[in-house]
């Protein structure tokens, strides 16, 4: 599975290079969405847009993102140093594109035009997926090699790390092993991780970063891609062949 989200009363999936459409509700599927021209990689990913009524999906061998409609229509917007991780910010709803060529996060509004290109630190290796916390702070979590740091940190505008969890790759509570995307809860003001290689998902303090537990472990497949539908109050979790439904908390 490459990717999960929602919108109004939907559930997408993304499956190499279509996306399933299942009602939110009994999670039946309801039709498919062709992408043409997507390049199958298994760290694509595909997020959407309330206001624009849209979904977004990178290519990460295709170096773009693409603008997909509900219709099935699609705009190609060329996006260079292998677009990665997506995630739309919840104050302007412009898209935030993660790029592991070059440490790059760029900020595309909803024409596809840059506002921001932001170059993160040399120590934050293979960024895998970030969100926009506020104006001037973004959540970024990183890490693949044995010799790299695996973490999930908070920087600036100017890319410096805020404050961090986490170091060389570990499977305690505050460490992780390729911390690959990340999710909030906006009614608890609380992260998920998904920390692929110990296949379980972490919940962390938004405001310090401190480990709060783990939501889930064990699972039978390393997690790609999260989603939190806040107005159902569940947590997606998707893996290789299968997506996990958790309610959470009211």
């Amino acid at each position: 599975m490459d990717g999960v989200t929602s919108l109004d009363d939907q559930l997408f999936l993304l499956l190499a290079d279509h996306i399933d459409v299942y009602n939110r509700t009994d999670h039946k599927r309801s039709h498919t969405i062709a992408v043409p021209g997507l390049v199958r990689h298994k760290w694509n990913d595909l997020t959407s847009c309330e206001l624009k009524r849209c979904l977004y999906v990178s290519d990460c061998e295709g170096t773009c993102v693409r603008r997909v409609g509900l219709d099935g229509s699609a705009v190609t917007w060329p996006v260079s140093n292998k677009p990665r991780g997506l995630s739309v910010s919840s104050a302007d709803q412009s898209l935030l594109v993660t790029c592991v060529g070059g440490r790059k996060l760029i900020k595309l509004n909803s024409e596809g035009q840059v506002l921001l290109e932001l170059t993160l630190r040399v120590d934050i290796e293979l960024p895998w997926h970030a969100i926009q916390l506020s104006d001037d702070q973004f959540l970024v979590c990183h890490g693949l090699a044995v010799t790299s740091l695996h973490r999930v940190c908070v920087v600036n505008t100017d890319g410096e790390i805020v404050r961090s969890l986490g170091g060389g790759r570990g499977c305690d509570a505050n460490h992780f092993n390729v911390p690959c995307h990340l999710t909030t809860d906006k009614r608890t003001r609380s992260i998920f991780v998904a920390d692929y290689c110990n296949r379980r998902v972490t919940e962390l303090s938004m405001q310090s970063l401190q480990y709060l537990r783990s939501v889930i472990d064990h699972l039978s497949s390393e997690p790609r891609r999260l989603h939190v539908n806040n107005s159902m109050r569940r947590l997606y979790v998707a893996i290789a062949n299968s997506v996990y439904v958790l309610q959470l908390g009211l």
